[in-house]
């Protein structure tokens, strides 16, 4: 791997770029096609593309039991600054989340 270590070493300044094919973060895990077009397909037939419609709510459902918790919040982008958490309420978000996530 092409080793960077000055800024002119970077693609973006003009340099080759470090990995000869694009490097995509985050690329989704999509195992079961068919599966996954039919709960696209109930998101679309419910009408709810926010946060909070019911395949939102089956999944947080699901995580409550899978890892034995009380409640489940899913959240994207910092969209947990739109619900209330109480004083001394324990919250985890992933490693990588989007900064505003976590300072909501």
């Amino acid at each position: 791997m092409k080793r960077i270590i000055t800024r002119s070493d970077l693609a973006i300044n003009g340099a080759p770029p470090a990995y000869p094919e694009p490097l995509h973060v985050g690329r989704p895990n999509i195992r079961d096609r068919e599966t996954f077009l039919n709960l696209v397909g109930e998101i679309f037939d419910s009408g709810w593309l926010a946060s909070i419609g019911p395949i939102v709510q089956a999944l947080e459902q699901r995580l409550e039991s899978q890892v034995c918790v009380e409640y489940c919040v899913a959240a994207r982008n910092g969209s947990l600054r739109n619900r209330h958490f109480y004083a001394g309420s324990q919250t985890t978000v992933r490693s990588e989340s989007f900064l505003r996530t976590p300072t909501a």
